[in-house]
């Protein structure tokens, strides 16, 4: 029993495949978060462009 113990303590097998999943996590919730805080600004960017657009059609016509 205690051998079977020790060779599951240390077998490392599967390790760099939680690793990289754990850093994909990351990567996925920085990105999240980044997108979520820009998007007043984003918005704020598109109702403008958008209002511009239609003061110039307006304008056009």
């Amino acid at each position: 029993m205690r051998l079977l113990l020790d060779h599951v303590l240390r077998d490392d097998q599967g390790q760099d495949l939680i690793e990289y999943t754990l850093l994909i996590g990351f990567i996925l919730f920085t990105v999240i978060g980044i997108v979520w805080s820009m998007g007043g600004s984003i918005a704020g960017v598109t109702s403008t462009t958008n209002s511009n657009l239609r003061t110039a059609n307006i304008a056009a016509s």
